[in-house]
């Protein structure tokens, strides 16, 4: 990356302006490489130790294997090796630039691709579900028209039923009335030709 923005002052993914100073570390690419499953650096002296990438620098620090090497190396090598160290380490910081550029280049990549894939394959999942829901709603729609249109033919059929009723039911009140005014009529009509039986029998008591 770092090179590229030396050549061009932009962004290699999407082009925008970018400096140096804009690259941050990318935690999610950082938390893949601290899960990587690494070796110990001496498991070819007898280390069996395996771990996360971010655990391996406390092994080393406490690795048997790794003591007994630095208590067996000669003095004179150690002290040699160390005072080579510091004039190694200018030959070696390009190089570690270059493979953390490359690994972090690598890890940005497939992220995108990975977050690319899982994109469209959450929008198809979305149309596929989304789909049938429209045409769900579309048939809903029209059994909801069909039902008001069906509403509204009932009320129709229902309004003069409603007006025939209540006219029967006003000619019943109507022939009830007339039935009990007859029955008060009858009533009369009886208990006066009860009287005038009782007056026939007394003149047939009184002529005889």
């Amino acid at each position: 990356m770092l090179q590229a923005l030396a050549q061009r002052r932009v962004c290699p993914m999407d082009r925008q302006a970018m400096v140096p100073t804009n690259l941050v570390a990318h935690r999610f690419a950082q938390g893949m490489i601290d899960e990587l499953q690494v070796y110990c650096v001496h498991g070819g002296e007898g280390c069996d130790w395996t771990g996360r990438f971010d655990a391996r620098g406390g092994h080393e620090e406490e690795c048997a294997v790794a003591r007994r090497i630095a208590l067996e190396r000669p003095r004179a090598q150690r002290d040699d090796a160390t005072a080579a160290l510091p004039a190694r380490a200018p030959s070696l910081e390009p190089a570690l630039e270059e493979r953390a550029r490359t690994t972090q280049q690598r890890a940005q990549t497939a992220v995108t691709e990975e977050l690319t894939e899982e994109l469209n394959r959450t929008t198809g999942d979305l149309h596929a579900y989304v789909a049938p829901l429209h045409a769900a709603l579309g048939r809903l729609e029209v059994a909801v028209q069909e039902r008001d249109g069906a509403v509204r033919e009932l009320q129709a059929l229902v309004a003069p039923l409603q007006a025939a009723l209540e006219q029967r039911e006003e000619v019943v009140h109507e022939r009830d009335r007339t039935i009990c005014d007859l029955q008060a009529q009858l009533a009369a009509v009886q208990a006066a030709l009860k009287q005038r039986e009782e007056r026939i029998r007394e003149l047939d008591r009184l002529r005889s």
